[in-house]
């Protein structure tokens, strides 16, 4: 399975000019439990698909009230800095959609 399949909806917005932070949302706390516990959520996996993005600039929330999973990085390009095509970031979300989500522990 993949994430596009489990969650409700995935999203990106800035979070300030120099970070990106994506919000997965799922409609059950089983299937939040179920991408959280998939092994998915690591920087080892979501780093690569953010060319350019260090292990240790990625940063995971499990946040179970909202029944998300966020995650922040920093952004390859300034907000509104010379080469930025998406100052509010919103269209940064789409490699995130083919992550991989297995059964989980």
């Amino acid at each position: 399975m993949i994430l596009r399949d489990l969650a409700t909806f995935v999203r990106s917005k800035t979070a300030g000019p120099f970070m990106v932070t994506f919000d997965i949302v799922f409609s059950e706390r089983e299937e939040l439990d179920r991408a959280w516990n998939s092994g998915a959520f690591v920087a080892e996996r979501i780093a690569p698909l953010f060319p350019g993005t260090e292990l240790d600039d990625v940063m995971i929330f499990y946040v179970p009230a909202a029944s998300a999973i966020k995650v922040s990085l920093p952004r390859r390009v300034h907000s509104g800095a010379v080469g930025d095509t998406d100052v509010l970031a919103g269209q940064q979300f789409a490699p995130l959609l083919g992550l991989e989500i297995g059964k989980g522990a």
